[in-house]
């Protein structure tokens, strides 16, 4: 029994099944054209080539010391390469709007205490690589890893303000 258009796709015990469904389908019949064969090895340089720029651009990255870099009202307390901290070094910070602990270690910089209400900078957790950081806005309080002295990082500008 044919369907119409709103019914349902579900068969009932009453109607037969089709025996066209059983057929099989026709070979086929494909070949490789040289623009395929183009195509294909343009996608396997394309990727390789985004991959070994991936790699080599982590390589870089590993390359440069980060510095940690602390900040308390504007004024610089601390800027020192992580590496020279081979023990965990803990930092108090006593500012007039409060107090932060930094944890430092040779490979990241975390706030693991502060009298702020909100927390928000101890749940900014471990900074591990250049460009991350935490902020303490009650206490005024910045940490942040920095690339090294002399990096290009640190000489680029990001804008422009007039």
């Amino acid at each position: 029994m044919p369907k119409k258009d709103g019914q349902s796709n579900t068969s009932t015990n009453n109607e037969k099944k089709s025996p066209s469904l059983g057929k099989a389908l026709p070979p086929r019949n494909f070949r490789f054209s040289s623009g395929d064969l183009f195509l294909i090895i343009g996608i396997v340089l394309f990727c390789s080539f985004l991959i070994g720029g991936i790699f080599i651009y982590g390589n870089v990255q590993e390359k440069r010391t980060p510095y940690v870099r602390i900040l308390s009202d504007g004024q610089v307390l601390l800027y020192s390469p992580l590496k020279e901290f081979q023990n965990e070094t803990e930092y108090s910070i006593e500012t007039d709007h409060g107090k932060v602990v930094v944890l430092i270690s040779s490979e990241r910089a975390v706030i693991v205490s502060s009298d702020c209400p909100d927390q928000i900078c101890v749940k900014q957790g471990e900074l591990t690589h250049v460009g991350q950081g935490a902020v303490c806005l009650p206490n005024k309080v910045v940490v942040e890893i920095v690339p090294g002295p002399g990096s290009d990082e640190e000489q680029e500008i990001d804008g422009v303000a007039r």
